[in-house]
C-alpha cells in the first residue's frame, strides 16, 4: 500500500512539473510603440493577440480601426483604456489595449488610427499599419 501511494505521488509530481515548465501558448502580446511600421505579427488559430498603444483620452484622442482585419481570419474581442500607474497625475496618459482572436489561417492587414472621433475630414494624428499572419 505504501508503494502505491509513493508511485501515485511521483506520477502527480511529474504531471505538475511538466505543466509548470511547458511553454505558454495561446497569447501574443505586443507593445505597438516598439514594433516597427509594417511589422508582421504571427499567431496561430485560436490564439489571443493583445495589442497595447499609448493613449491619453483626456485630449479627446482615441485609437480606432482604420482598416479592420479580415473577419474570417481575426475577430476583435474588445478594447479598453488602461490608465497609467502615475496615481494622482491629472491628464496623465495610459494605454489602450486591443484584444483580438485569431480564427483561421491566412494573412490580413491591421490599420490603427489615433484621432478624435467627432472631428470630420481631419486626418488622424498617428496611423500604424501591421500585417497579421495566422498559421
Amino acid at each position: 500500500m505504501k508503494y502505491y501511494y509513493g508511485i501515485t505521488f511521483l506520477a502527480g509530481l511529474l504531471v505538475f512539473a511538466c505543466a509548470a515548465v511547458a511553454p505558454r501558448r495561446g497569447t501574443y502580446e505586443a507593445n505597438m510603440e516598439k514594433l516597427p511600421e509594417e511589422q508582421t505579427i504571427v499567431a496561430a488559430p485560436g490564439e489571443t493577440i493583445v495589442l497595447r498603444l499609448k493613449s491619453n483620452p483626456t485630449t479627446g484622442y482615441q485609437w480606432r480601426l482604420g482598416c479592420a482585419p479580415d473577419p474570417a481570419l481575426v475577430m476583435v474581442v474588445t478594447n479598453r483604456y488602461l490608465p497609467s500607474e502615475a496615481e494622482g497625475r491629472l491628464g496623465a496618459g495610459g494605454h489602450e489595449e486591443w484584444i483580438l482572436r485569431a480564427l483561421s489561417a491566412g494573412r490580413t492587414s491591421l490599420v490603427m488610427e489615433y484621432l478624435r472621433p467627432w472631428e470630420r475630414d481631419v486626418a488622424p494624428v498617428e496611423t500604424r499599419r501591421y500585417q497579421l499572419l495566422i498559421r
